[in-house]
């Protein structure tokens, strides 16, 4: 399924790192920078929702946006994925038209909130120096 989806994914310049396992999966992302997580749920090792709530509540990828891609297609598997914190679910086989359009928009989204965490660092960090500027000049 990798390579099916590297190469679905080529043109939309997006670079595919993938797990074998979800212990594999959770290492991986607690070590390496990454823009957004395709989940399968039906991993050899942890279950997907087991692996979700762990990236979830680990605060060096709790940001990190996941998309659950999987043939667990039960509402009650779809609900358990969103309440856990997956921010889509697609069920196999999918439509690979409609999984790069998802795929755009969690990115776009992903990146608007990475600027938007920057410029407020940049705000607090103004602010801080405002402030000790403000209280050197009063001394």
């Amino acid at each position: 399924m990798p390579e099916v989806l590297a190469g679905l994914l080529q043109d939309d310049h997006v670079t595919l790192v993938s797990a074998s396992c979800g212990s594999e999966g959770l290492k991986l992302a607690r070590e390496k920078p990454l823009d957004m997580i395709l989940l399968d749920l039906g991993l050899p090792d942890i279950n997907g929702f087991e692996v979700l709530r762990q990236l979830k509540e680990c605060p060096e990828t709790q940001t990190i946006p996941v998309i659950v891609l999987t043939a667990w297609n039960r509402t009650t598997d779809k609900l358990r994925g969103f309440e856990l914190g997956a921010v889509d679910y697609l069920t196999k086989p999918f439509e690979p038209a409609e999984l790069r359009a998802r795929l755009r928009a969690v990115l776009r989204t992903k990146q608007l909130q990475d600027e938007l965490t920057q410029t407020n660092r940049e705000l607090m960090a103004a602010r801080v120096a405002a402030e000790g500027a403000t209280k050197s000049a009063r001394r």
